[in-house]
C-alpha cells in the first residue's frame, strides 16, 4: 500500500449484501446499504474520512468505482460511473503501508487496480467510459508470441474488441498474422 496519495479502482457487478471490495491498511473500499462506501481510520480507531455514496449500484448491472485520496489537497473522494458520489476533507494522519485484500465483496468484481496516486477526475471518467467503447478506429495490436521450436506449426485466435484475429505459427519460428492492419469501425 502506498502511503500518501492513493485511489483504488474497481468494476463492481452487485450480487449480494454488502462487504469490501479494495481494503488495504486504514483504507476501505466497500458496498454498503445500496452504494459504494470508503472510508479510513488512523490511531485508535480515529475518522480520518467516512464517505457513503448515494448512487445505486444494487441493480446488477456492472459500475466502475474509484475511491482517491490526495495527499497534497487532503481531500478523499469516492466516484462512481465517472461521477463524484462523496467527497470530505481528510482529518489526522493516515498512514498506509500494509497488504492491499480484495473482496471478500458481495459482486463480481473485475479489473481491481491500485494507485499510488490520486486518479484525475479525466482520468477516472475515462476509465469508467472506456469499458462502455464500442470501439473504432485504426491501430497496432502488440502481443509476443514464444519461439516455436517444433516441426509442427501452431494456431490460435487474439481477441481484441470484439474482433477475432487469428495467428499461426509455422514450425521454426515463423509468424503469420492476418489481417496485418486490424480495423475495428
Amino acid at each position: 500500500m502506498p502511503a500518501g496519495s492513493l485511489s483504488f479502482e474497481a468494476w463492481v457487478r452487485y450480487t449480494g449484501q454488502w462487504g469490501s471490495v479494495v481494503a488495504g491498511g486504514p483504507y476501505a473500499l466497500e458496498i454498503r446499504d445500496v452504494g459504494a462506501h470508503f472510508s479510513a481510520t488512523y490511531g485508535e480507531g480515529q475518522t480520518a474520512f467516512d464517505l457513503q455514496g448515494t448512487r445505486p449500484i444494487t441493480d446488477g448491472a456492472w459500475h466502475h468505482l474509484v475511491a482517491t485520496v490526495d495527499d497534497a489537497t487532503k481531500v478523499a473522494t469516492l466516484f462512481v460511473d465517472g461521477m463524484v458520489d462523496a467527497s470530505s476533507a481528510v482529518t489526522g494522519y493516515v498512514y498506509a503501508s500494509s497488504y492491499a485484500y480484495i473482496g471478500p465483496a458481495p459482486a463480481t468484481l473485475d479489473e481491481v487496480a491500485i494507485y499510488p496516486t490520486a486518479l484525475t477526475p479525466g482520468q477516472i471518467l475515462r476509465h469508467s467510459e472506456g469499458r462502455y467503447s464500442p470501439g473504432g478506429g485504426t491501430g497496432q495490436v502488440g502481443y509476443v508470441v514464444a519461439a516455436n521450436p517444433a516441426i509442427e506449426p501452431r494456431a490460435t485466435v487474439l481477441h481484441v474488441a470484439g474482433v477475432a484475429i487469428p495467428v499461426t505459427q509455422a514450425a521454426r519460428h515463423c509468424i503469420d498474422v492476418s489481417p496485418s492492419t486490424l480495423s475495428l469501425d
